[in-house]
């Protein structure tokens, strides 16, 4: 029976408020309850299951696309859990397979080929290249590293905050981990 916004914290109300937020907090494990500035209940949960982890069978293309989409759709405010590694590797798999036919297409045209020969051999490129952009729009979709994706799970873009020092020790870190 929340009515919008709690006024004050200290009030009958606010105190009912809080005691259900901590029974819900203890019951389903959630770390913090917050409110964003519009009064709605925004639920933290802490990862429980690890970092997301880039999978072993993803080819080295594909390894520095997943790292990019994971920053990319982790700045977009997408809570990503370590269940989702497998997903996020989908999707950047497919994106590697298309720079890697990009890269063979320039390689054929450049070829001392017939003409008849590079057609062919373009026209098949086309086919696999639409079938990898199909594949990624979907998954893409999936993981929520779509507007539309993000807008059906309900985030929204937050504004951009400055770093702490903290924050920037902890991303250095991740940096370097990443180097290594």
């Amino acid at each position: 029976m929340n009515r919008g916004p709690m006024r004050d914290p200290f009030s009958r109300r606010g105190e009912r408020e809080a005691r259900r937020e901590a029974a819900l907090a203890a019951v389903v494990g959630i770390d913090a309850i917050k409110h964003d500035t519009s009064g709605h209940v925004v639920i933290a949960t802490a990862p429980t299951d690890g970092e997301l982890v880039c999978p072993d069978w993803l080819n080295a293309i594909g390894q520095e696309v997943w790292h990019g989409l994971v920053a990319d759709i982790t700045t977009a405010g997408v809570i990503l859990r370590k269940v989702d590694s497998h997903a996020v590797a989908m999707a950047a798999y497919n994106l590697g397979a298309i720079k890697d036919l990009s890269v063979e297409e320039d390689r054929i045209l450049t070829s001392r080929a017939t003409p008849k020969a590079k057609a062919k051999a373009k026209y098949t490129i086309s086919q696999r290249t639409r079938q990898h952009q199909q594949t990624i729009e979907k998954w893409l979709e999936k993981i929520g590293a779509t507007p539309i994706s993000r807008a059906r799970m309900g985030i929204r873009q937050a504004a951009a905050k400055d770093l702490g020092p903290i924050a920037r020790l902890l991303q250095k870190k991740q940096e370097l981990a990443r180097g290594a």
